[in-house]
């Protein structure tokens, strides 16, 4: 005959059942998440590694052009007319002075036909008459001009001035400071041209009107 099982030995049993169930379901719910879900890590990726090209900027070379600029036909030595020193006389009639491009020309302008002989150099200074007066030049180099002229004429009963001009000329171009007259006797007339340094120089003769004329490099 089956033995008779206590009603609450079952009661008790399906408690302590009841109680695994749910101890079993609370590690399996505490292992895959709290809402049920199982939880994947996302897996890591590393950036790929960014390579930046070198510039290379390559320098523009820029020529610049060579300067030119007009040569002066001319030297600092003494310059002196063909023929015999005071061979011809003449009577001056005019005393200019133009800046010019690349250098400066005093001119000498004369009545007459023909131009008298002459002589241009370069002289320290200073500077006198035959009696022994001084005339002072500014500047800081001398050009001398000598000719065989005179700007009066005696040759007639009663003289006359051929030239009524100053006897000191302010130029103030790039080389020439002023113009002088130092003295004009017995048909000789000496002048000088007060340069602010001694530079070359070049000496020439035109007609109608006939002219001497120095050029001085600036």
């Amino acid at each position: 005959m089956a033995e008779r099982r206590n009603p609450l030995d079952l009661v008790f049993a399906g408690i302590v059942g009841a109680l695994v169930a749910v101890i079993i379901m609370f590690v399996f719910t505490w292992a895959t998440g709290d809402d049920g879900s199982t939880t994947t890590r996302a897996p890591t990726t590393t950036a790929p590694a960014t390579t930046t090209a070198a510039t290379t900027t390559t320098a523009v070379t820029t020529t610049t052009a060579p300067q030119t600029s007009t040569t002066f036909a001319g030297d600092t030595a003494t310059k002196v007319a063909p023929g015999e020193p005071f061979g011809v006389s003449a009577f001056l009639a005019d005393v200019r002075v133009a800046q010019r491009e690349g250098f400066t020309r005093v001119v000498f302008d004369f009545e007459g036909d023909s131009v008298p002989w002459w002589e241009a150099g370069y002289l320290p200074g200073p500077f006198s008459t035959t009696t022994g007066e001084l005339v002072p030049v500014s500047g800081t180099a001398y050009l001398q001009v000598l000719m065989s002229a005179s700007g009066v004429d005696l040759t007639g009963e009663a003289f006359r001035i051929t030239y009524d001009g100053p006897g000191r000329i302010a130029a103030d171009t790039a080389s020439v400071v002023e113009i002088v007259r130092i003295e004009d006797f017995e048909g000789v007339s000496m002048w000088v041209i007060g340069v602010a340094a001694e530079q070359p120089f070049s000496v020439g003769t035109l007609q109608d009107p006939p002219r001497l004329y120095v050029d001085i490099a600036d």
